[in-house]
């Protein structure tokens, strides 16, 4: 059973879809994917020309997930276990459960809440009905979920988009190993190509510097990036730039093409009791990337064990934000070098408890 809970009905309360030329550069660097529906923040959404009519929307409802209230079309739901990393109207980012369970999720609950999906390629599904459409597409560690209303008459998720809307995506152009949220400028070409999952880089041919420049000063603080720097040497300027996930972005903007680099951010490592040598311990626990243990003791009753790297800092850094969503912290007690967590695992059943004493942490299990 879904884990969103329905607290209060909303009356055809609808995000339009409306494509209007001031808000071309942030609504289509706000697009999931090249086909995907625009979610619009209904309190801002341009209103739909004269000319052309919206259908009439679903209702709509305020869920809770995650300890966030979500307003969805009426029988849209998030998967057991959802962790909200972001949401905004029209949008929410999971963090769990994993992608591949996320879609998978979809494939079900959609159809069973009365909406079609309109494809089904590489992860990523489209869906329409009753008056909304959406995606949901999966990314490397999170899955990105939006949802809108639709006017009639616009393309649906899976048509093609209006020439305001012309953004090519990554995908458009061949390339995988690029930040979610980059987009290119209309009738953009790429030569030079190299796609490791480390990131990739390539040369922008077309369009020429007059139009890249503003266009990528204009969409990239739209599209969810932090610019870094800007240089100009020479016929040269040059553009950092950051985004939410980790990603760094370099475009160095000639006088006869735009040279593009990208670094991944850094997949961290986690290590599981297996691992380390550790039978009795709840089975999602996991220890950092240079976990050194001492002191282990292993009985059926619960594992007992001090970290002898990395320092308790760290430990009780890394637990604060590893221990959800499998585990939940009970209580936390003291500071510093003297800190207590104690935590459940609610499905199985085991209690733990982190104890920093004299700059060293502690863990002690409990079986169920």
């Amino acid at each position: 059973m879904p884990t969103s809970t329905t607290l209060t009905p909303r009356r055809s309360r609808r995000w339009t879809v409306a494509i209007g030329g001031s808000a071309a550069v942030a609504l289509a660097m706000l697009t999931a994917c090249g086909n995907a529906t625009v979610p619009v923040d209904p309190q801002s959404a341009p209103p739909v020309s004269s000319t052309s009519s919206t259908t009439s929307a679903a209702d709509t409802e305020l869920v809770e997930v995650d300890g966030r209230q979500i307003e969805v079309p009426a029988g849209f739901t998030f998967p057991e276990g959802a962790a909200v990393s972001t949401s905004f109207p029209g949008t929410v980012i999971l963090s769990a459960p994993t992608p591949t369970e996320v879609v998978a999720f979809y494939r079900t609950a959609l159809p069973e809440a009365g909406y079609a999906i309109e494809t089904d390629v590489s992860d990523t599904l489209t869906w329409s009905g009753s008056g909304f459409g959406g995606t949901v597409v999966a990314e490397t560690s999170d899955t990105v979920v939006t949802f809108g209303a639709v006017a009639t008459g616009s393309p649906s998720p899976s048509d093609g988009q209006s020439e305001e809307a012309s953004m090519l995506t990554p995908a458009d152009l061949g390339i995988r190993h690029v930040p979610f949220f980059l987009r290119f400028p209309p009738g953009s070409t790429i030569e030079n190509l190299q796609d490791p999952p480390t990131g990739a880089s390539f040369t922008l041919r077309t369009p020429d510097p007059t139009t890249t420049l503003p266009f990528y000063r204009a969409a990239l603080p739209a599209g969810h990036f932090t610019v870094t720097d800007e240089v100009t040497d020479g016929a040269t300027t040059t553009l950092t730039f950051t985004d939410s996930d980790g990603w760094q972005g370099t475009l160095a903007i000639g006088a006869e093409s735009t040279r593009a680099t990208f670094v991944a951010p850094k997949e961290e490592q986690v290590l599981t009791g297996n691992d380390l040598g550790v039978s009795h311990l709840p089975f999602f626990f996991r220890f950092p990337e240079d976990t050194k243990l001492t002191g282990l003791k292993d009985p059926a009753s619960g594992a007992s064990f001090t970290f002898a790297s990395p320092g308790a800092t760290e430990v009780v850094t890394f637990y604060r934000s590893h221990l959800s969503p499998h585990f939940e912290i009970t209580k936390e007690s003291g500071s510093g070098d003297n800190t207590v967590l104690d935590f459940t695992d609610a499905d199985d059943g085991w209690t733990g408890t982190i104890t920093v004493r004299d700059g060293k942490a502690t863990v002690r299990f409990t079986a169920p």
